[in-house]
């Protein structure tokens, strides 16, 4: 893996970390060279947090998917 890629799939860990639990749906929006994903949950605290980053390409749009998916949803 080459170092953007490391760096993002760090980024998309890092932001997943943040939350103690996750919404049951989250946006991905495509920009001209990018796309922004979206996610809303709880933190450690329970407090409401949205968080919102880029990620370069499909392929880590898909990693966001994977590592949401795996997270403990709100209730």
């Amino acid at each position: 893996m080459g170092d953007e890629q490391t760096c993002c799939l760090e980024q998309v860990n890092d932001f997943i970390g943040e939350f103690k639990s996750v919404d049951e749906d989250f946006s991905i929006r495509r920009i001209q060279n990018a796309f922004i994903v979206k996610i809303d949950g709880r933190d450690s605290n329970d407090n409401w947090i949205n968080r919102e980053f880029s990620v370069p390409n499909v392929e880590f749009v898909n990693q966001c998917v994977v590592q949401w998916s795996q997270a403990p949803k709100t209730s």
